[in-house]
């Protein structure tokens, strides 16, 4: 893990220059953009209003850092420990969490769109008014965490584990082998993922190429499914 001390004397510049500006606010703040800052030790950091786009965190240690405002879309940030960070507003759009620890993140009204986030673990997180639209959240950890008023629209929520999850408009099944992630506009159940109204519509015949054996799932489940699909409708 590197200490800041070992960074490249331009980026430690910047951090130094941009502690003065928080201190100060006067000029402005520092611009890291497109920077390897990967496996570096920036716990407990105040990095709020940063310019981080396109930089390469990955596997560093931000854990209870504030980075509330920043810019990180594009960025790597995969396999980082961002425990307890604060990165409400911050612009994430495109960028790749993918097996981070942000257990307990507070990241309400971010901008999470097309982001990557597989099976990184946001058990706790507040995700509140947050953009996870077509944002890759498969096999998530995001257990009691707060996703009101939050856009899933086009996210991949399979194998993610919504269990207390407060918000957001979600339910989650696992049966007959398949798990299954109702959402107010589309549904997925195993790899198949379509709109609500194809869901609604479909006999087990319209069913039957999509998996060996989806004929007779859907004749056992398929009116427990779309009962969960519109009172999932209802409540969004």
């Amino acid at each position: 893990m590197r200490q800041i001390r070992d960074l490249p004397i331009d980026i430690a510049w910047e951090l130094a220059r941009h502690e003065a500006w928080i201190s100060r606010r006067g000029g402005r703040s520092a611009n890291l953009s497109y920077s390897n800052l990967s496996y570096s030790n920036l716990s407990d950091s105040d990095l709020s209003g940063f310019d981080l786009s396109g930089s390469d965190l990955s596997g560093s240690d931000l854990n209870d850092s504030n980075l509330r405002d920043s810019d990180l879309s594009g960025s790597d940030l995969s396999c980082s420990n961002l425990c307890g960070s604060n990165l409400s507003y911050s612009n994430l759009s495109g960028s790749n969490l993918s097996g981070s620890d942000l257990r307990g993140s507070d990241l309400s009204y971010s901008n999470l769109c097309g982001s990557n986030l597989s099976y990184s673990n946001l058990r706790g997180s507040n995700l509140r008014g947050c953009d996870l639209s077509v944002s890759n959240l498969r096999g998530c950890d995001l257990r009691d965490s707060n996703l009101s008023d939050s856009n899933l629209r086009g996210c991949d929520l399979r194998d993610s584990d919504l269990r207390g999850c407060v918000g957001g408009g979600v339910v989650r099944l696992d049966m007959g082998g398949w798990s299954v992630c109702v959402r107010a506009t589309e549904t997925s159940i195993g790899c198949e993922q379509h709109p609500n109204a194809d869901w609604l519509r479909w006999t087990p015949d319209d069913v039957t190429h999509m998996a060996e054996g989806a004929r007779e799932w859907w004749q056992a489940h398929g009116d427990l499914i779309r009962a969960a699909i519109r009172d999932v409708q209802a409540r969004a």
